[in-house]
């Protein structure tokens, strides 16, 4: 059976996909243990409870979902970059049959077909949730190339009826290198489940527990993080504790008092992130400035102190929050001296941030915030129930 007969009859099954206010263009798999993964499916769970929704994926989209290409297990260079336009296009008779009222994306190349058909089409709304952006994240191709997909982000983003920024670096980048009115660009912090990353006051002990949890892509700083581990491999009281999925490819180099610990779900994150006592987003480059880290909801939620780079909404955040240390991007020296700042501080200091990071979070960064805000915006764009 091909994927959209499988998606045919998958839709045909549900009674909730028949005449959705919105469709949720998903070109990756939903279970996956990932940053947009996690966010998108946020997203459509949230959006589900007061809305009739539908969401195409490449599988993990849950009781009726569509799933398409869902045969594909990765590939590199262009035919990989062209992935989700080639997705999108799968799911056009989906779509069209559908007809819904907005159509809410997460990838710009996967927005496409929604700009050039489906809108004129269908009459219906295009929402960008911008997780990142090519142009930024691209390692090979070139100048030509890199201009070539600038060119099609502008298209899509000029042509959106709204888009979801993840940070307000992101939406100033949006407005200054792409020309989109700042009114177009809602700026929605990654929200966080609070039920599961709950806070725990941390152990009373002597040695300070350094955490890092995410992915070893080269913007997330994590050589940064492991020469700083080397600078500090003569402090007894030190540790690092890596908290990672299975994708990790990263060797830790035998360094003293270092440890790895694979986490499947977002349970398993949040026990190991309880066991630290600061926790660290070392980001860098153009890359980690356009997108939002994921991982910082996580680290507030819990309540550790954080030491975060001077990237994104990073600085914005914490010294809102009140709540850890700003550094340089790219300096273990930094980084290291900053892990050295907390160590000297008492434990009632740090217990203290802890407490204002998770107030922020309450405050900012619930499911419950996150819902208002999506329901606001669609409301605005004439899609409610």
């Amino acid at each position: 059976m091909d994927a959209n007969s499988m998606g045919q009859r998958m839709q045909a099954r549900s009674g909730e996909c028949r005449a959705p206010a919105v469709i949720f263009l998903c070109p990756f798999d939903l279970s996956r243990y990932r940053g947009t993964a996690l966010r998108a499916r946020l997203t459509a769970e949230t959006m589900k409870r007061e809305l009739p929704c539908g969401v195409i994926c490449r599988g993990g989209g849950g009781e009726g979902s569509i799933a398409l290409d869902a045969h594909w297990r990765g590939g590199t260079g262009v035919a990989a970059f062209l992935r989700p336009l080639r997705f999108a296009l799968a799911a056009t008779p989906h779509v069209v049959r559908l007809a819904p009222r907005a159509v809410h994306t997460f990838d710009v190349l996967s927005s496409l077909p929604a700009i050039l058909r489906w809108k004129p089409k269908l009459g219906l709304r295009v929402v960008v949730e911008l997780h990142s952006l090519h142009s930024a994240e691209m390692g090979r191709g070139g100048p030509v190339a890199r201009c070539i997909v600038r060119a099609l982000e502008q298209f899509v983003l000029r042509r959106a009826d709204q888009i979801i920024a993840m940070s307000h670096s992101q939406q100033a980048y949006l407005a200054e290198a792409f020309g989109i009115p700042a009114g177009k660009i809602q700026v929605i912090w990654g929200p966080v489940d609070l039920d599961i990353f709950r806070y725990q006051e941390p152990e009373k002990t002597s040695t300070l527990r350094v955490g890092y949890s995410g992915n070893d892509f080269p913007w997330q700083g994590v050589d940064d993080c492991l020469a700083t581990a080397e600078l500090l491999a003569s402090e007894p009281d030190v540790e690092f504790l890596f908290v990672t999925g299975s994708g990790w490819r990263t060797d830790l180099g035998g360094l003293p008092r270092v440890v790895r610990i694979e986490a499947k779900t977002r349970e398993q994150t949040a026990e190991q992130l309880a066991r630290c006592d600061v926790l660290l987003s070392p980001r860098k480059g153009r890359a980690a400035d356009v997108q939002y880290p994921f991982k910082l909801s996580s680290y507030l939620a819990v309540g550790r102190p954080v030491i975060a780079t001077d990237v994104s909404d990073q600085r914005r955040i914490l010294e809102e929050a009140k709540c850890g240390v700003v550094i340089p991007a790219g300096s273990p020296r930094a980084l290291a001296d900053a892990v050295l700042q907390m160590k000297r501080e008492p434990r009632e200091s740090r217990v203290a941030m802890g407490v204002r990071a998770r107030r922020f979070a309450e405050e900012h960064l619930s499911l419950d915030k996150f819902r208002s805000s999506l329901l606001g915006m669609y409301e605005e764009l004439g899609v409610s129930a």
